[in-house]
């Protein structure tokens, strides 16, 4: 059993272009999400965007705004 920690960092513009990231990974299956995103981005949208992963995701504001939660994340 390998248990050695691997990470990956990428950087996006939109909420469609982290989908598309995520999913062209190979060879590398993640089991923690983290996100550092303008609300600007559109948080309900990024959120729909990244339902499929099927690994658990966290993530805060890059400038600590609030946001009146209004979805599942």
């Amino acid at each position: 059993m390998n248990t050695m920690s691997h990470s990956f960092c990428f950087s996006a513009d939109s909420a469609g272009e982290i989908s598309e990231r995520i999913r062209n990974f190979s060879d590398f299956h993640p089991t923690l999400g983290i996100i550092f995103s303008s609300i600007a981005l559109g948080i309900p949208d990024l959120a729909s965007k990244i339902s499929f992963i099927g690994f658990p995701v966290f993530g805060c504001s890059t400038a600590g705004e609030n946001q009146k939660r209004e979805g599942p994340w």
